[in-house]
């Protein structure tokens, strides 16, 4: 059986340390297991990003994560973001059929909580 490759991509918060520590992270899982590329970043602020991805060979640098989750080839997406978008962006990439990682918390309250395991794309078959 073929090995699965994971395509992954980050989206970067605001601060400057914060964006290198994620890069550097996921730069260093990715190198340590060769079952898994990072495919693309969507950043706000492409500018700075791009000379990161450079750095670390990476290819694509998007303009917006919904760019992210419309590319059939990212199987997983990563969510960095500031706490307050942890919820609206993983229900996001569940909805569009991504595997999610998402930084803690990854809801703001119980109510928030509940409801990514009860979306209809993980009640179908064969999701995962």
């Amino acid at each position: 059986m073929a090995a699965m490759v994971m395509r992954v991509f980050a989206a970067f918060g605001p601060r400057k340390l914060r964006r290198r520590m994620m890069l550097s992270a996921l730069i260093t899982l990715a190198l340590s297991h060769p079952e898994v590329i990072v495919q693309a970043v969507a950043a706000r602020d492409n500018a700075r990003t791009s000379a990161s991805t450079k750095k670390h060979n990476i290819a694509d640098v998007r303009t917006s994560y919904d760019e992210i989750f419309e590319d059939p080839k990212i199987d997983a997406v990563f969510i960095p973001l500031p706490n307050s978008l942890h919820f609206e962006w993983a229900v996001r990439a569940i909805r569009a059929g991504k595997h999610v990682l998402v930084e803690k918390p990854s809801t703001s309250n119980a109510t928030e909580a509940g409801i990514p395991f009860n979306l209809p794309e993980l009640l179908q078959p064969n999701a995962s």
